[in-house]
């Protein structure tokens, strides 16, 4: 997988995906470029009001998700959580 954060706002209770920028433009063929942009836009803007839809989101995307979602070790993640607004409830 390419380094990713799952976006949570709370106060819309919505979640999406987005790339690790730096190493996206790090990414000299274009074509996986576009294919990493285009799975985020195939995941789309979902429903996480609460902490079961984000636990279920992590599940979807998943082993390597929910494994490093909570990971303390930022060198060793590929994956992170940005909250907006909150934690979801």
């Amino acid at each position: 997988g390419f380094p990713t954060s799952l976006c949570v706002c709370a106060d819309q209770g919505k979640a999406w995906l987005m790339p690790d920028e730096s190493r996206l433009a790090q990414t000299s063929d274009k074509k996986k470029r576009k294919a990493v942009m285009q799975s985020f836009a195939d995941f789309g803007i979902r429903d996480c009001e609460c902490r079961d839809d984000l636990l279920r989101l992590l599940r979807e995307l998943g082993r390597d998700a929910v494994m490093h979602a909570f990971s303390q070790d930022e060198k060793l993640s590929i994956f992170s959580i940005m909250y907006f607004g909150g934690d979801p409830a």
